[in-house]
Protein backbone atom coordinates (compact mmCIF):
# COMPACT_ATOMS: atom_id res chain seq x y z
CA UNK A 1 0.00 0.00 0.00
CA UNK A 2 1.34 3.55 -0.71
CA UNK A 3 1.64 6.28 2.02
CA UNK A 4 1.06 9.67 -0.56
CA UNK A 5 3.38 12.51 0.98
CA UNK A 6 2.15 15.71 -0.73
CA UNK A 7 4.43 18.59 -0.78
CA UNK A 8 7.14 17.22 1.43
CA UNK A 9 9.63 19.98 0.48
CA UNK A 10 9.71 23.05 -1.28
CA UNK A 11 11.02 22.52 -4.86
CA UNK A 12 13.80 24.35 -6.66
CA UNK A 13 12.52 23.45 -9.86
CA UNK A 14 10.33 20.91 -11.32
CA UNK A 15 11.10 18.28 -13.21
CA UNK A 16 10.04 18.85 -16.79
CA UNK A 17 8.01 15.06 -18.05
CA UNK A 18 9.96 15.78 -21.90
CA UNK A 19 13.18 14.87 -19.81
CA UNK A 20 13.68 11.13 -20.52
CA UNK A 21 15.22 8.54 -18.31
CA UNK A 22 17.16 7.39 -21.08
CA UNK A 23 18.59 11.05 -21.31
CA UNK A 24 19.16 11.03 -17.51
CA UNK A 25 21.06 8.17 -17.59
CA UNK A 26 23.39 8.89 -20.86
CA UNK A 27 24.00 12.32 -18.94
CA UNK A 28 25.71 10.12 -15.78
CA UNK A 29 27.20 7.75 -18.09
CA UNK A 30 28.92 9.93 -20.08
CA UNK A 31 29.72 12.12 -16.69
CA UNK A 32 31.78 9.54 -15.46
CA UNK A 33 33.41 8.27 -18.58
CA UNK A 34 35.01 11.11 -19.50
CA UNK A 35 36.38 11.61 -15.94
CA UNK A 36 37.59 8.29 -15.82
CA UNK A 37 34.91 6.71 -13.62
CA UNK A 38 33.76 3.07 -13.88
CA UNK A 39 29.92 2.05 -13.54
CA UNK A 40 28.62 -0.48 -11.16
CA UNK A 41 25.41 -1.33 -9.64
CA UNK A 42 25.69 -2.55 -6.16
CA UNK A 43 22.79 -4.65 -4.29
CA UNK A 44 22.47 -3.81 -0.56
CA UNK A 45 20.25 -4.51 1.46
CA UNK A 46 16.54 -3.70 0.15
CA UNK A 47 17.74 -1.74 -3.21
CA UNK A 48 20.12 -2.42 -6.18
CA UNK A 49 22.13 0.64 -6.13
CA UNK A 50 23.91 2.62 -9.03
CA UNK A 51 27.52 3.86 -8.63
CA UNK A 52 30.22 4.96 -10.22
CA UNK A 53 33.77 5.06 -8.88
CA UNK A 54 37.68 5.34 -9.18
CA UNK A 55 39.89 3.50 -7.20
CA UNK A 56 43.64 3.98 -7.94
CA UNK A 57 45.80 3.36 -4.38
CA UNK A 58 45.37 1.01 -1.95
CA UNK A 59 45.27 1.86 1.53
CA UNK A 60 43.96 5.40 0.88
CA UNK A 61 40.66 7.07 2.21
CA UNK A 62 37.89 6.74 0.23
CA UNK A 63 35.46 9.52 -0.53
CA UNK A 64 32.08 8.55 -0.88
CA UNK A 65 29.14 10.94 -2.15
CA UNK A 66 25.75 10.51 -1.95
CA UNK A 67 23.35 11.97 -4.52
CA UNK A 68 20.72 14.16 -3.40
CA UNK A 69 16.80 13.46 -4.36
CA UNK A 70 16.47 13.74 -7.63
CA UNK A 71 13.29 14.18 -9.53
CA UNK A 72 10.82 13.53 -7.27
CA UNK A 73 8.31 15.32 -8.57
CA UNK A 74 7.01 17.16 -11.31
CA UNK A 75 5.00 19.49 -9.75
CA UNK A 76 4.18 20.75 -6.40
CA UNK A 77 1.35 17.99 -6.34
CA UNK A 78 2.33 14.91 -9.03
CA UNK A 79 4.81 12.61 -8.03
CA UNK A 80 7.72 11.63 -10.39
CA UNK A 81 7.31 8.48 -11.69
CA UNK A 82 10.95 8.31 -11.64
CA UNK A 83 13.65 9.88 -9.22
CA UNK A 84 16.64 9.63 -11.41
CA UNK A 85 18.02 13.09 -11.17
CA UNK A 86 17.83 15.36 -14.49
CA UNK A 87 21.07 17.34 -13.14
CA UNK A 88 23.02 14.74 -10.65
CA UNK A 89 24.83 17.50 -8.33
CA UNK A 90 26.55 15.01 -6.69
CA UNK A 91 28.03 13.28 -9.20
CA UNK A 92 29.40 16.42 -10.67
CA UNK A 93 31.18 17.56 -7.35
CA UNK A 94 32.58 13.52 -7.37
CA UNK A 95 34.51 13.59 -10.71
CA UNK A 96 36.01 17.01 -9.52
CA UNK A 97 37.18 15.31 -6.48
CA UNK A 98 41.22 14.40 -7.50
CA UNK A 99 41.38 11.92 -4.49
CA UNK A 100 42.55 8.86 -5.44
CA UNK A 101 39.32 6.54 -4.15
CA UNK A 102 36.19 8.04 -5.10
CA UNK A 103 33.01 6.84 -4.88
CA UNK A 104 29.28 8.30 -5.95
CA UNK A 105 26.05 6.11 -4.86
CA UNK A 106 22.60 7.17 -6.56
CA UNK A 107 19.80 6.80 -3.86
CA UNK A 108 17.24 3.80 -4.03
CA UNK A 109 15.53 3.73 -7.77
CA UNK A 110 17.98 6.32 -9.16
CA UNK A 111 19.50 4.94 -12.39
CA UNK A 112 18.77 1.56 -12.13
CA UNK A 113 15.45 -0.20 -13.73
CA UNK A 114 12.63 -0.49 -12.06
CA UNK A 115 12.27 -4.54 -13.17
CA UNK A 116 15.53 -4.96 -10.92
CA UNK A 117 14.27 -3.29 -7.71
CA UNK A 118 11.07 -4.70 -6.90
CA UNK A 119 10.99 -2.75 -3.94
CA UNK A 120 10.65 0.41 -5.77
CA UNK A 121 7.45 2.65 -4.94
CA UNK A 122 7.12 6.45 -4.86
CA UNK A 123 7.16 5.91 -1.27
CA UNK A 124 10.80 5.83 -1.64
CA UNK A 125 11.16 9.34 -2.91
CA UNK A 126 8.78 10.97 -0.77
CA UNK A 127 7.50 9.92 2.75
CA UNK A 128 10.37 6.80 3.20
CA UNK A 129 13.07 8.52 1.22
CA UNK A 130 15.63 8.42 4.73
CA UNK A 131 13.98 5.11 6.16
CA UNK A 132 16.58 2.24 7.95
CA UNK A 133 16.46 0.02 4.81
CA UNK A 134 17.42 3.16 2.27
CA UNK A 135 20.44 3.91 5.13
CA UNK A 136 21.20 0.31 5.62
CA UNK A 137 21.44 -0.46 1.55
CA UNK A 138 23.58 2.65 1.55
CA UNK A 139 25.76 1.19 3.97
CA UNK A 140 25.74 -1.78 2.28
CA UNK A 141 27.23 -0.21 -1.09
CA UNK A 142 29.98 2.13 0.88
CA UNK A 143 31.03 -1.26 2.57
CA UNK A 144 31.43 -3.37 -0.58
CA UNK A 145 32.84 -0.04 -2.05
CA UNK A 146 35.73 0.15 0.56
CA UNK A 147 36.52 -3.38 0.47
CA UNK A 148 36.95 -3.31 -3.61
CA UNK A 149 39.39 -0.37 -2.76
CA UNK A 150 41.10 -1.95 -0.12
CA UNK A 151 40.37 1.50 1.34
CA UNK A 152 42.04 2.60 4.48
CA UNK A 153 38.70 4.64 5.66
CA UNK A 154 35.60 6.56 4.61
CA UNK A 155 34.93 9.88 4.27
CA UNK A 156 31.66 10.91 3.59
CA UNK A 157 29.93 13.53 1.42
CA UNK A 158 26.14 13.86 1.03
CA UNK A 159 24.02 16.57 -1.78
CA UNK A 160 20.65 17.94 -0.24
CA UNK A 161 18.76 14.69 0.88
CA UNK A 162 21.85 12.67 0.55
CA UNK A 163 23.37 15.10 2.92
CA UNK A 164 20.87 13.34 5.23
CA UNK A 165 21.55 10.26 4.28
CA UNK A 166 25.47 10.67 4.63
CA UNK A 167 24.79 11.56 8.39
CA UNK A 168 22.42 8.77 8.85
CA UNK A 169 25.25 6.12 7.37
CA UNK A 170 27.92 7.44 9.50
CA UNK A 171 25.44 7.16 12.90
CA UNK A 172 25.65 3.21 11.98
CA UNK A 173 29.92 2.72 10.76
CA UNK A 174 32.98 3.06 12.75
CA UNK A 175 35.45 3.78 10.09
CA UNK A 176 33.90 7.02 9.46
CA UNK A 177 36.68 10.67 9.69
CA UNK A 178 34.71 12.93 8.24
CA UNK A 179 31.36 14.03 6.52
CA UNK A 180 30.73 16.65 4.45
CA UNK A 181 27.02 17.91 3.43
CA UNK A 182 26.29 20.41 0.79
CA UNK A 183 23.17 21.97 1.24
CA UNK A 184 22.17 19.04 3.23
CA UNK A 185 18.73 18.69 4.95
CA UNK A 186 20.00 17.79 8.61
CA UNK A 187 16.94 18.54 9.99
CA UNK A 188 13.78 17.49 7.93
CA UNK A 189 11.34 17.45 11.03
CA UNK A 190 11.91 21.50 11.14
CA UNK A 191 12.10 22.53 7.63
CA UNK A 192 8.80 20.43 6.68
CA UNK A 193 7.20 22.25 10.08
CA UNK A 194 8.30 25.87 9.32
CA UNK A 195 7.46 25.63 5.51
CA UNK A 196 3.86 23.90 6.35
CA UNK A 197 4.33 20.74 4.30
CA UNK A 198 3.84 16.83 4.95
CA UNK A 199 6.40 15.01 6.95
CA UNK A 200 8.46 12.36 6.50
CA UNK A 201 6.53 9.67 8.51
CA UNK A 202 8.85 6.75 7.10
CA UNK A 203 12.07 8.25 7.39
CA UNK A 204 14.88 8.96 10.15
CA UNK A 205 15.74 12.09 10.86
CA UNK A 206 19.71 13.16 10.94
CA UNK A 207 19.20 15.31 13.41
CA UNK A 208 18.69 12.83 16.07
CA UNK A 209 22.10 11.41 15.56
CA UNK A 210 23.57 14.41 15.69
CA UNK A 211 24.82 13.84 19.57
CA UNK A 212 25.83 10.11 18.25
CA UNK A 213 28.66 12.17 15.57
CA UNK A 214 29.61 14.87 17.48
CA UNK A 215 32.86 14.07 17.59
CA UNK A 216 33.33 13.22 13.91
CA UNK A 217 34.90 16.22 12.32
CA UNK A 218 32.12 18.15 9.78
CA UNK A 219 31.57 20.61 7.79
CA UNK A 220 28.09 21.72 6.19
CA UNK A 221 28.02 24.20 3.60
CA UNK A 222 24.58 26.00 2.61
CA UNK A 223 23.97 28.26 0.01
CA UNK A 224 23.39 32.28 0.92
CA UNK A 225 20.42 32.42 -1.45
CA UNK A 226 19.09 28.79 -0.63
CA UNK A 227 15.53 29.14 -0.29
CA UNK A 228 14.86 24.99 -0.38
CA UNK A 229 17.08 24.09 2.79
CA UNK A 230 18.11 27.18 4.55
CA UNK A 231 20.64 27.59 7.38
CA UNK A 232 18.44 27.68 9.87
CA UNK A 233 18.04 23.60 9.45
CA UNK A 234 22.10 23.90 10.63
CA UNK A 235 21.42 25.73 13.80
CA UNK A 236 19.06 22.66 14.83
CA UNK A 237 21.66 20.19 13.54
CA UNK A 238 24.51 21.96 15.90
CA UNK A 239 21.83 22.45 18.88
CA UNK A 240 21.34 18.59 19.14
CA UNK A 241 24.70 17.84 18.56
CA UNK A 242 25.41 19.34 22.00
CA UNK A 243 28.33 21.69 23.71
CA UNK A 244 31.99 20.32 22.25
CA UNK A 245 30.61 19.31 19.17
CA UNK A 246 33.03 19.12 16.07
CA UNK A 247 31.12 20.93 13.39
CA UNK A 248 31.14 23.98 11.60
CA UNK A 249 29.01 25.21 9.06
CA UNK A 250 30.18 27.90 6.36
CA UNK A 251 27.68 29.97 4.56
CA UNK A 252 28.51 29.92 0.73
CA UNK A 253 27.75 33.52 -1.27
CA UNK A 254 26.20 33.45 -4.76
CA UNK A 255 25.19 30.13 -3.51
CA UNK A 256 21.21 28.56 -4.34
CA UNK A 257 20.06 24.95 -3.78
CA UNK A 258 20.85 23.51 -6.82
CA UNK A 259 23.64 26.61 -8.28
CA UNK A 260 26.77 27.83 -7.99
CA UNK A 261 28.11 24.31 -6.27
CA UNK A 262 29.89 22.65 -9.11
CA UNK A 263 31.94 26.34 -10.16
CA UNK A 264 32.92 26.15 -5.69
CA UNK A 265 33.26 22.29 -5.20
CA UNK A 266 37.44 22.73 -5.42
CA UNK A 267 37.86 25.50 -3.63
CA UNK A 268 34.82 24.33 -0.76
CA UNK A 269 36.81 20.81 -0.77
CA UNK A 270 40.25 22.42 0.83
CA UNK A 271 38.62 23.80 3.58
CA UNK A 272 39.96 22.38 6.70
CA UNK A 273 38.02 20.06 8.90
CA UNK A 274 37.96 21.32 11.96
CA UNK A 275 40.01 20.20 14.76
CA UNK A 276 38.85 17.77 17.07
CA UNK A 277 39.83 17.79 20.72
Amino acid sequence: MFKICFLTVLLPFFIGACSSIEGRFDLANELAEANGFKSAEIKGDSFVLAAFYKFKSQEKPLHVYIEGDGAAWVNRTQISGNPTPRNPIALRLAVRDSAPNVLYIARPCQYVSMAKNRRCNENYWTCDRFAPEVIRSVNDAVSLGKERANASSVHLFGYSGGGAVAVLAAAERNDVKSIRTIAGNLDHKLLNKKAKVSPLTGSLNPADVARDLKLIPQIHFFGAKDKTVPSFVSKSYLKKAGAGACIKTQIVSNTTHSKGWVKSWKRLLNTPLPSCN
